[in-house]
């Protein structure tokens, strides 16, 4: 669900990191297009990378997908995170501004962890504008691709 060595992935990866000068500046680069330039759709026929850069749109796991294919194809580690959001709106306080507030609604969610050499595994929300994830993303699991950290759930009476 990661096609990090197709072409059209390595092309696009090179295009946006062209002139970076590290990995920070990479990621940033790369999480930022994917926020801007996928929109969130539901319910659909495919959750892989291909599928999102063709189509432009997806939902978390597409987010997720297409942001891991894009880094690694750069050779940045990268893995999809599965867990919860909670809806209730949080004010973060920033620099630049007062404050910005990240809302998002409740229940199952995907996002990723990217690793820095001298930092570990860092979370970010590719669905984000500031890739920014808060006490109110809850992380259950993580694997290389949502085959790797999706839970059927099953009632019975």
């Amino acid at each position: 669900m990661v096609q990090s060595d197709s072409p059209e992935i390595i092309e696009l990866a090179r295009q946006l990191t062209s002139g970076v000068k590290n990995e920070y500046e990479a990621v940033t680069v790369i999480t930022n297009h994917v926020a801007d330039a996928i929109k969130y759709t539901f319910n659909l026929p495919k959750y892989d990378a291909l599928y999102t850069l063709k189509t432009k749109s997806g939902n978390c796991q597409n987010f997720a997908h297409l942001s891991i294919a894009l880094l690694r194809s750069m050779g940045i580690p990268a893995r999809i995170v599965g867990g919860i959001t909670l809806k209730d709106s949080w004010k973060v306080p920033i620099v630049a501004r007062n404050s910005i507030v990240q809302s998002m609604g409740q229940g199952g969610h995907a996002w990723m962890e990217i690793y820095f050499p001298d930092l570990g595994w860092l979370s970010y929300d590719p669905q984000q504008s500031r890739q920014f994830t808060s006490t109110r993303h809850i992380k259950q699991t993580h694997g290389l691709d949502s085959r790797d950290i999706t839970d059927t759930w099953r009632g019975a009476l």
